[in-house]
This record gives structure tokens, C-alpha cells and sequence, in this order.
């Protein structure tokens, strides 16, 4: 009897023993877990801040960037409104020198209508539209005022015309002259003869960019 009473306190002995061993290790386990969860949560902060760093030094350099771009944005701008004077002064010149050209001619010569099948005939010997469109060098302006010098040494008084388009931000200049039919415009680049030049029109083929403006 003593033997059983001994085997049942050993026996609970063990259980407990085990029941303590088992808590035990539960503990741990969750101790492994809650670390191996910090470890991560820190992993992700430390990432975090690296991205927040690397945005932080995005941003400053963007910083820097608007700054140079509204240095040059300025710059720009000066430019323009030196260049908008320069152009108006150059128009202005422009204007004075036509109007000087037109009377000389006019005292010059004994003013004389062409008949426009001449136009047409002298338009196809005359060699001014031949010559290569150079921005610089040979633009609207010299093909115009070349084609007036040949038809005054013909003894014929033709004028230059100014137009100003509205979305192609251009100028373009052209000849007109009169004829026993009226008045009527050349394009000096290609010779083409035209009657119709009106404000709010497009100019010949030349796209939708090019509705004209203003005329003088």
C-alpha cells in the first residue's frame, strides 16, 4: 500500500515535472516568436526610413532643379522681351524702308498696268523662285523684293504685302501688282498668281496653322 501511495506521489511528481517542462516550452516558443516579430518590425522600420531618406533627397534635389529651371525660366523671359523690341524695331524699319522704295519707284517710273496673261508669261522666264528657301540667307523677304527689283526694271510698279498669321506665330511677305483685272497678289516661292486675301482666311495650302491675321 505504501509502494502504490509512493508509485502515485512519483507519478504526479512526473506529471507535474512535465506539465512544468511543457509550459516552459511553450514560453519559449513564444518568446522565439515575439522576437523573431520585433526582428521583422525592425527590419521594415530600418527599410522604411532608407525610403524615406531616399525621398527626402529626391525631393531636395528637385528643389535645386525648380530653382536652376526658374533661373533659366527668367533668363528666357528677358530674352523674349529683348528679342519682341528688336523684332518691333525691325518691322518698324521694315515699314519706313518699303514706303521709301515704293515712292522712288513711283517717281521713277511712269506707272503702267501689266495685262495678267503678261504677268503669267513674265512670271514663267523670271528665275527668282528658283533660288533655294534659306532662313537666313534667302527668306520671304529677298524672294519678294527680288521679284519687285525684276518687275521694275520692266517698268512696272508691284509693292510688297505683310501678313501675320494667328497660330503659326509667323510673319510671311509677299508681292502684289495691279492688273487690268485689279489687283493681285504673288507668291514669290512658287509664282502662284491670287486674288483672294482676306483677314480670317487661310493662306493658299498652306494648312490651318496658317489663317491670316492681319494684312498691310
Amino acid at each position: 500500500m505504501k509502494f502504490k501511495k509512493s508509485y502515485i506521489i512519483v507519478l504526479l511528481l512526473i506529471g507535474i515535472i512535465i506539465l512544468l517542462y511543457t509550459n516552459n516550452l511553450q514560453l519559449t516558443k513564444s518568446n522565439i516568436n515575439l522576437v523573431d516579430s520585433i526582428i521583422n518590425y525592425q527590419a521594415i522600420i530600418f527599410t522604411n526610413l532608407e525610403i524615406i531618406d531616399n525621398l527626402n533627397n529626391e525631393n531636395n534635389n528637385l528643389q535645386d532643379s525648380n530653382s536652376i529651371l526658374q533661373d533659366i525660366i527668367l533668363i528666357q523671359d528677358k530674352n523674349v522681351t529683348k528679342l519682341t523690341y528688336e523684332l518691333n524695331s525691325y518691322k518698324n524699319n521694315y515699314y519706313d524702308l518699303n514706303t521709301t522704295y515704293y515712292n522712288m519707284v513711283n517717281k521713277s517710273f511712269k506707272s503702267r498696268i501689266i495685262l495678267y496673261k503678261d504677268l503669267k508669261i513674265f512670271l514663267a522666264k523670271n528665275k527668282v523662285n528658283e533660288n533655294k528657301y534659306n532662313i537666313d540667307n534667302f527668306n520671304c523677304v529677298d524672294y519678294t523684293f527680288n521679284l519687285i527689283k525684276d518687275l521694275s526694271q520692266e517698268g512696272y510698279i508691284a509693292n510688297s504685302v505683310y501678313i501675320e498669321f494667328n497660330q503659326a506665330l509667323s510673319s510671311h511677305l509677299i508681292v502684289s501688282i495691279e492688273t487690268e483685272k485689279g489687283l493681285v497678289y504673288i507668291e514669290p516661292q512658287d509664282d502662284r498668281i491670287f486674288t483672294n486675301l482676306e483677314v480670317g482666311e487661310q493662306y493658299l495650302d498652306w494648312g490651318s496653322k496658317y489663317i491670316i491675321s492681319k494684312i498691310r
